[in-house]
């Protein structure tokens, strides 16, 4: 059968429509009684319909229709009706004997039995012939084919309707196929090059029934087709293939009904059975299986009423084991109750005794656990004094320096923090924290490095130089691995596997594969290219290596083997500088200095084209997103520029960003920082989707910044200068604004992964960083439980029902009372009561349950813009537009602090700490401060400063005082900065090792036993 669309039948005699409409539903027999017509069932893959069309009208069938034709023709002998009776008796006997072979283990072989049973009742039901022809040239024959072998009582399958163009086969075809006893394939010129045709040839093969091709035009038409190419490119095997070695009887060319040759060689085929002969064989074969039955039936019988009688004797005498334990059990439970009687007696002499000894001791113990109390009471004393007088020594060894990590200083803050935790130390570590600038460290190579790379998960951090390669931890500094000298010549390009296993080197004309872990080399160099190799990156999936050459190619290799591709990659006259994979593998990205950017099919070589908009003249460096969509460029005079990747469009651009070229671009993991590296010594951050600059920029050291990277954790950044040092750069201080909160969970998401952070710890930081409840609006507030919001609407609150992510309907009518509009609102943590301020300059406190107002605090000079409540629910914090806080007592609704000031402007933001020592705020002069909620004081400079025009709009710490996170205007999301709790983990991470057991003696105390402050560095002797 060849490919087909769906025809319409055209029947022109009125009779013909008007017998096809009145009887849609019954299949037409054909047989004797009615030679001059021939009545179809036409089976339609897409849905059934019968259709009754003349023999003598037969040249009236539109071609459309007739050459994908399969028409099932039944004779009016009895055997359909006894085949279907048959069938169902057959699958009756077959599903008891099935049944049986469950029962008992002797009924094993019969439910094998029975599955050829089934199968062979399936084969009961198929045609005798199923006819196999293309629509394009054998629909005539074909149709006359199946109308002779009608005539000899044969039942012949042919599909009228055919399949949709490229479809498969239809099931209910296949199944036909399957059942046929014989494949006849009218082979003419459209069979031969229909991979329909041939798909059902290959399906029938399988069966090892006969298969008889019918040549129109004689041999010659197969040999032919398999000496050509076939025009059905797509056929999955060759018909002429197929059916080579296969005996083929020829017809004439044009024939319009089957010769004599034909209808022979199809009804004296060898090894076909006609369905009629097939039913009387059947007859043998039901009666043995009934008889089966019998058996099988008496034999399952036997065995249960066996099976009775053993089971109603062990019945028995479990009855009596059971009459003869409950015997025993009772006579043991009278023993017992009279011996525990016995044993009361003599526990109540020895309590007796217990009591008066017990009451002298406890006087004696009383006494010691007394001074035991005074002793550590004194000793917390004077640790808390030790903590105090070592945050003052650690201010004081931070006063003036500048520019390095203090290590003395921020081992004396730790043990101050353990020692006597309190804001006074938590300033001092903040002072301390605020004091360092966004540098970690500064790491040594053993050569002056070129180039640098971060494995997958950021753990370690690679560095290329004159023929070395060096392995680093990316959080401590610590050198882990070296390589062999590979060569004298500087590296030009290093790159991580996606799975950290490998790195890939360049330098000279050489390209080299090193282990991810221990920097050893992986294999032969091999040498790509005719002159330098300049550029080199993983595939995504690590089987392959692009590279990019000064001979102006990009050639494909082979991980493992180093064999080169055959498709080489052209499309510059001068050198190509670099060469990586985006979109998931599916597209290579190359670029010149002097010819700009071009993509290439990775598969098939073809390239894309499409101009980049605005290019620039020099195009020095190329970096693409995390997400493969976007391409960031540089120009030789201090240009960037960031185009879509697919379409060329320029989606910002140019942006002076330099003093001089930029060497190096890298994109952050969430694609939403950019961050520069140039020959001014600076390294600038950029949001990737505006162009604005996150801050001022970074000072490295002079002559330039040949390379940058940003951490996949988005963390860290590292760089290369020209003195060869390495240089960490941690990503909270050079944005200067925090991280989105995404960078977090990623992050912690990682740690679990790896195995480098309990799952239950990293979990619980999720949950405490998801569970923070704040909102960028003020006028919005969720209760703890994020069951029910309040919503301000003019001068009153309205409570909603807050269900799956939004309020589905109000409860109760609005709270009423402000004389001016409402302007925030707060719950207290257990959901009873809520705050709100106004422009009535007022704070009303509020039953939740009833709607009804507790209080009225009046102490604000101008409209209240933000309220809180502490985390006990005892206290308030308002801020007005005077830019001054208050804080209130819940319980007698006075002003209990006088009025607090820091802020420029209006405050429009506050959130409390989990633990209440603490709360932040944010207001419309761009500046987020940390308060000291105990002393009612400042800690001191902003924690972040975003300009006045910048407005912050939400504050509030997560649930394990962790993180705080804010949300300002001009910030794409929340951002998180570390918060109290974290602060201790800053400082661990700018120090090598802890404080050593001695230093601690001088430094802390002598009687107090020595307490390691960070958990992952080591202990110095």
């Amino acid at each position: 059968m060849g490919s087909s669309s769906a025809a319409k039948v055209g029947v022109p005699q009125a009779r013909a429509a008007a017998r096809k409409k009145a009887a849609p539903a019954r299949p037409v027999r054909w047989g004797r009684k009615s030679r001059s017509m021939a009545a179809v069932d036409v089976r339609n893959v897409c849905q059934p319909a019968k259709f009754v069309i003349p023999l003598e009208s037969k040249s009236a069938i539109p071609k459309s229709l007739a050459p994908s034709a399969h028409m099932m023709h039944r004779s009016d002998s009895p055997a359909p009706f006894l085949a279907n009776g048959l069938f169902h008796l057959i699958v009756g006997i077959a599903f008891l004997i099935h049944a049986s072979g469950k029962t008992t283990h002797r009924g094993a072989s019969l439910s094998i039995f029975a599955a050829n049973a089934f199968r062979w009742a399936l084969r009961l039901l198929g045609d005798d012939v199923f006819v196999s022809y293309s629509r394009r040239d054998g629909g005539d024959y074909a149709l006359a084919l199946a109308n002779a072998l009608a005539a000899h009582k044969l039942s012949c399958y042919l599909d009228q309707w055919g399949t949709p163009p490229g479809a498969e086969l239809p099931r209910p075809l296949l199944r036909a196929l399957s059942r046929a006893g014989m494949l006849v394939i009218v082979t003419t010129e459209g069979a031969l090059q229909s991979g329909n045709v041939a798909a059902e040839v290959k399906e029938f093969l399988g069966t090892g029934r006969p298969i008889i091709p019918v040549a129109l035009g004689g041999d010659p038409v197969i040999t032919r087709s398999e000496e050509g190419t076939p025009a059905d490119a797509a056929a999955p095997a060759s018909l002429a293939r197929l059916i080579r070695g296969i005996a083929v009887t020829a017809d004439r060319a044009g024939a319009e009904a089957p010769s004599a040759q034909v209808l022979t060689r199809i009804l004296n085929a060898e090894g076909f059975t006609r369905r009629n002969a097939r039913l009387r064989q059947v007859f043998g074969a039901t009666a043995a299986a009934m008889a089966v039955l019998v058996i099988a039936a008496g034999l399952v019988l036997l065995q249960l009423t066996e099976q009775a009688g053993e089971a109603k004797g062990q019945a028995i005498e479990a009855k009596d084991q059971a009459r003869r334990a409950e015997g025993l059990r009772v006579s043991a439970q009278q023993r017992r109750e009279e011996a525990e009687q016995l044993a009361e007696q003599a526990r109540r002499s020895l309590t007796i005794a217990q009591r008066n000894k017990a009451e002298a001791i406890a006087l004696q113990v009383e006494a010691q656990e007394q001074k035991k109390l005074a002793d550590q009471a004194a000793s917390r004393t004077r640790l808390h004094s030790h903590g105090l007088r070592l945050a003052a020594e650690a201010q004081a060894l931070l006063t003036g320096t500048a520019y390095r990590a203090d290590a003395v200083a921020f081992q004396k803050l730790l043990a101050a923090h353990g020692a006597a935790p309190g804001v006074v130390v938590d300033g001092a570590m903040l002072r301390a924290l605020n004091s360092r600038p966004a540098l970690e460290r500064v790491l040594q190579p053993a050569t002056p490095s070129n180039r640098i790379a971060y494995n997958p998960d950021a753990t370690r951090l690679a560095s290329g130089g004159r023929g070395v390669i060096q392995l680093w931890d990316a959080k401590s500094g610590a050198l882990l691995a070296t390589s062999p000298r590979g060569g004298k010549e500087s590296v030009e390009s290093l790159a991580f596997s996606r799975d950290g296993k490998l790195i890939v080197s360049t330098w000279g004309n050489a390209v080299r594969l090193w282990d991810g872990e221990t920097a050893q080399p992986r294999g032969e160099p091999l040498a790509p290219h005719e002159r330098r190799v300049l550029g080199a990156a993983f595939s995504f999936d690590g089987k392959h290596i692009v590279t990019a050459g000064s001979d102006g190619s990009v050639r494909l290799w082979e991980t493992s083997s180093g064999k080169s591709s055959p498709v080489v990659l052209r499309g510059f006259k001068e050198s190509a500088r670099n060469a990586f994979f985006m979109h998931g593998g599916e597209v290579i990205v190359g670029f010149s200095f002097g010819e700009g950017i071009r993509l290439w099919d990775a598969a098939t070589g073809r390239v894309h084209e499409h101009a980049f908009e605005g290019m620039p003249r020099f195009l020095v460096a190329v970096a693409p997103s995390a997400d493969g969509r976007r391409l960031a460029g540089a120009s030789g005079d201090g240009e960037v520029f960031v185009w879509d990747a697919f379409s060329g469009k320029k989606l910002w651009g140019p942006i002076q960003a330099h003093a001089g070229a930029i060497f190096s671009l890298s994109f952050d993991p969430l694609d939403e920082v950019l961050v520069s590296g140039g020959a001014d010594n600076l390294i600038r951050l950029w949001s990737s989707r505006t162009g604005q600059a996150f801050r001022a920029p970074l000072r490295g050291p002079s002559f330039g910044i040949r390379a940058v990277a940003v951490a996949p954790d988005g963390q860290q950044i590292a760089t290369v200068g020209p003195d060869g040092l390495l240089r960490t750069w941690d990503m909270f201080k050079a944005m200067d604004i925090g991280l989105p909160v995404q960078h977090v969970f990623k992050a912690l998401q990682k740690g679990i992964d790896a195995g480098k952070l309990d799952k239950a710890t990293g979990q619980a930081r999720m949950d405490a960083l998801a569970n923070a409840v704040f909102s960028p609006n003020p006028e919005l507030a969720l209760s703890s439980d994020q069951k029910f919001m309040l919503r301000t609407e003019g001068n009153n609150i309205e409570l909603f029902d807050y269900q799956q992510g939004s309020p589905t309907e109000r409860v109760g009518a609005p709270w009423t009372g402000h004389d001016g509009r409402v302007t925030s609102v707060a719950w207290s943590r257990d959901g009873r009561k809520a705050v709100s301020g106004s422009a009535d300059k007022t704070v009303r406190l509020w039953d939740t349950r009833t709607g009804r107002a507790l209080g009225v605090w009046k102490g604000h000079a101008g409209t209240v813009g933000a309220v809180a409540f502490s985390p006990d629910g005892l206290r308030v914090v308002s801020a007005d537009s005077e830019e001054s806080l208050l804080m209130w007592d819940v319980k007698s609704g006075r002003a209990i602090r006088p009025p607090l000031r820091g802020h420029s402007s209006d405050i429009i933001a506050l959130g409390f700490s989990p633990d209440g020592r603490y709360f932040v705020s944010g207001g419309t002069d761009g500046a987020l401060r940390l308060w000291d909620a105990v002393n009612w004081a400042s800690m001191g400079e902003p924690l972040v400063t975003q300009g006045s025009d910048k407005h912050f709009r939400m504050a509030a710490f997560s649930n394990d005082g962790r993180y705080i996170l804010f949300h300002a205007e001009g910030l794409m999301g929340p951002r998180i900065i570390p918060g109290p709790t974290a602060w201790p983990e800053e400082l661990c991470e700018k120090l090598t090792s802890n404080m050593s057991p001695a230093q601690w003696r001088e430094w802390v105390s002598v009687e107090h036993k020595y307490v390691r402050q960070c958990e992952k560095l080591p202990v110095p002797e």
